[in-house]
């Protein structure tokens, strides 16, 4: 989702980063670091798998950072509804856990989620984990490593620790009580907007 906001409501943004080399995201991530924690009330429902998503709260002193920080803060309840839903499955709670993919590429999104989850993030040197599987499997299978546990311990490094902000988990943890039921609740309802 953060990607179609910058394609689509950061024109600006994007021009600025291309005449200066920049990446847009980080000046995305700066612009939402201008917000505080909850985005004072904005709150964005993503319904990923079917490409669409719904905006509440929305007041007139909300503007670009909010937005820009609502998003990156779904991504990390949408992660955090996951990990409890697969917490109650396997009926099993951790203190920390592992977490790649682009947003890592954020130190503020990665902190992000470390206060959503409220667990210690750790987050990988290399983001693009089902690269270095690949990486990790071809070099096993070229003998390179003798084990696939040796091939792990020798590729995969996770330099950049993420502790939760107390503070700020408290807030995240009055938006998960909305976010849950929300995205429930608005799954079923895909049908009404479906081909608008």
């Amino acid at each position: 989702m953060f990607q179609t906001y910058a394609r689509n409501f950061s024109q600006l943004q994007l021009n600025e980063a291309e005449e200066l080399n920049i990446n847009v995201y980080d000046t995305l991530s700066k612009e939402a670091e201008q917000a505080p924690p909850g985005s004072n009330g904005l709150l964005f429902i993503p319904l990923y798998i079917f490409r669409k998503g719904t905006i509440h709260g929305l007041g007139w002193h909300h503007g670009r950072a909010h937005f820009a920080r609502a998003i990156m803060e779904s991504a990390a309840l949408s992660a955090q509804m996951y990990y409890q839903l697969i917490e109650g499955m396997i009926g099993g709670k951790s203190t920390e856990l592992r977490i790649d993919g682009g947003a890592m590429n954020s130190d503020f999104w990665a902190q992000i989620f470390a206060d959503v989850i409220a667990k210690r993030i750790f987050v990988p040197e290399v983001k693009d984990g089902t690269a270095m599987g690949a990486a990790i499997l071809g070099f096993y299978g070229c003998k390179k490593f003798n084990t696939l546990e040796e091939a792990i311990e020798s590729m995969v490094r996770f330099p950049t620790i993420k502790d939760p902000i107390k503070e700020n988990s408290k807030i995240y943890k009055k938006l998960s009580r909305i976010f849950m039921p929300t995205v429930l609740e608005l799954r079923g309802k895909k049908r009404i907007t479906k081909n608008l």
